[in-house]
């Protein structure tokens, strides 16, 4: 992955975000944990203190559920994601939800997620700073 490319680097934090396996994992900070080194220093604190599991946490965990994030950059055209010192990334994730016997849980869910990321210099990796979905 080239973490000197805003998309590359926005795709791979939403995929990291979105997947999340409940034979390994406590609850859904353990996904945003793993993908905290795409994270600025002061973002990845945050992350850090997690997030509780919850009830729909609790039922995934029941079927041994795990999902599946696909990523598509969706960011319209112009925007070069290998220059400049701040970009703004739009992206679509799908993620379809398995359990214990390998097929799905209900329906695959479909978001779109503008992801902030941030640099010190262009020889320098791209960080996120935010996201938010709509």
């Amino acid at each position: 992955m080239n973490d000197r490319n805003a998309a590359a680097v926005a795709a791979a934090y939403v995929q990291t975000v979105e997947t999340i396996d409940t034979r390994i994992d406590n609850s859904r900070s353990d996904a945003q944990r793993r993908a905290a080194h795409w994270l600025t220093p002061d973002l990845a604190k945050e992350v850090a203190k997690g997030l509780p599991g919850g009830a729909g946490w609790a039922a995934l965990a029941k079927k041994s559920a795990w999902t599946k994030a696909t990523v598509t950059d969706v960011t319209p055209s112009g925007a070069d994601p290998t220059k400049g010192l701040t970009a703004d990334r739009v992206v679509q994730v799908e993620v379809t939800t398995y359990g214990r016997s390998r097929k799905p849980i209900g329906k695959p869910t479909t978001s779109t997620m503008t992801v902030a990321l941030q640099r010190t210099t262009e020889s320098k990796p791209w960080r996120v700073t935010d996201m938010q979905t709509y």
